[in-house]
């Protein structure tokens, strides 16, 4: 009898834990989903500090950050587990050594990957490759 009354328990927690799993990964999708059609604004910057992209772009309801960009720059990531994506390289410019991607929108720095970012008709989007030190200081 307590061996059934723990294979019970084992299925119960174990549909709860998968049931949790897929409505988080719902839930994050939806949010970094565009709202409404709209246009962002998309300016890129070397590790010199000159201007390569600046162009506004359109998106329609239902696009993730991830697929504006895909649209609209010639952009790789890498994906990590757990983590999300990560830009390597932005028009050709890939961090290296010293230097990697950030961004900001509306000129405040960002508190979530690419994956998760949301994103609204009017949103200005500054992509920066940056040194350490410059990040340090």
């Amino acid at each position: 009898m307590q061996n059934k009354t723990k294979i019970i328990l084992s299925v119960i927690v174990g549909i709860v834990v998968i049931c949790a799993v897929i409505i988080t990964t719902i839930l994050l999708t939806n949010k970094s989903q565009a709202k409404s059609d709209g246009y962002i604004t998309i300016i890129v910057v070397d590790e010199e500090g000159k201007e390569i992209v600046n162009k506004k772009v359109g998106f329609h309801k239902g696009d993730t950050f991830v697929s504006v960009l895909e649209k609209n720059l010639n952009i790789t990531f890498e994906s990590y587990p757990g983590l999300g994506r990560f830009i390597v390289s932005i028009e050709g410019k890939a961090q290296s050594g010293n230097y990697f991607w950030t961004y900001t929108r509306n000129d405040e720095q960002t508190t979530t990957g690419v994956d998760l970012q949301e994103f609204e008709d009017g949103d200005v989007f500054r992509f920066s490759l940056i040194s350490w030190e410059e990040n340090e200081s």
